[in-house]
């Protein structure tokens, strides 16, 4: 997608799940004039909890739900 940016960050060890996921909107300005629309991003296999919110998330979730808040999102494992 065009306007958000995310990454996954794990542990030290070659093949370990990821701990956090971070996701961030990139260019709102063009994003205002036509909204996330369908638009998801689909986590690692897990729960997931917002860490400036708390909702927490599984599986794959609309932009405009996981952004509607705050133009970022910090998710952290929540299953270790």
């Amino acid at each position: 997608a065009e306007h958000v940016v995310a990454f996954a960050r794990g542990g030290e060890d070659f093949g370990e799940r990821p701990r956090a996921v971070a996701v961030a909107t990139r260019l709102p300005v063009r994003l205002a004039a036509t909204g996330w629309g369908a638009t998801t991003l689909t986590l690692p296999t897990g729960t997931w909890r917002d860490l400036l919110t708390g909702v927490r998330h599984t599986g794959r979730i609309p932009l405009a739900h996981l952004l509607g808040q705050y133009p970022v999102a910090l998710l952290e494992r929540n299953d270790l």
